[in-house]
């Protein structure tokens, strides 16, 4: 499903295209033959939405919003593809999204930077973990003789790799900063 952004008394114009199970291009289909399903900000939306025929399996779909919201919309045809195609619509005076257009559900800033960082990757360091050991490892101050290492943190406040070295310089990291 895509997301597109419009403006109010605006028509909304989408194509589809419709195939049989074997992707051949299927003509001839009417309005009424699909299930259209429109909602605004979460509620169905009585707003007329109209399915015409384009040519070789091409079919427009559109509709006019005549307040600004969250609008997503559904088509459906019984018997052939798409068996439900999905689009969603940020309409608003201006044709503009500002902040305070997005509705309550999509998260914040901090709380989607909040996900990232905490992610776990593979099954033992969080993304935050990971790139602290990558800054120190890559560019942090070093220390350590032959057979073994230290990599400080960027800012130089912490251990972030300690590990042991072999005769052949292969590491073997031992503990890791947090």
């Amino acid at each position: 499903m895509s997301r597109s952004l419009s403006k109010v008394n605006v028509q909304i114009r989408s194509e589809i295209f419709v195939t049989d199970n074997a992707g051949v291009a299927i003509n001839g289909l009417v309005d009424g033959g699909f299930t259209k399903r429109l909602s605004k900000d979460g509620a169905n939306d009585t707003t007329t939405v109209t399915v015409t025929e384009i040519a070789n399996g091409r079919y427009t779909v559109t509709f006019t919003p005549t307040a600004t919201g969250f609008y997503e919309l559904d088509i459906i045809h019984a018997t052939y593809n798409p068996f439900g195609w999905s689009e969603s619509y940020d309409v608003t005076t201006d044709g503009i999204l500002a902040a305070s257009d997005i509705t309550s559900s999509v998260p914040s800033a901090a709380a989607i930077a909040s996900a990232v960082w905490s992610y776990v990757v593979g099954s033992v360091f969080t993304a935050k973990r990971y790139l602290k050991a990558i800054g120190a490892a890559v560019a942090g101050k070093t220390s350590g003789g032959p057979t073994g290492f230290t990599a400080r943190d960027l800012e130089d406040t912490q251990d972030q790799v300690v590990g042991t070295a072999d005769t052949s310089g292969n590491r073997t990291p031992t503990s890791y900063g947090n």
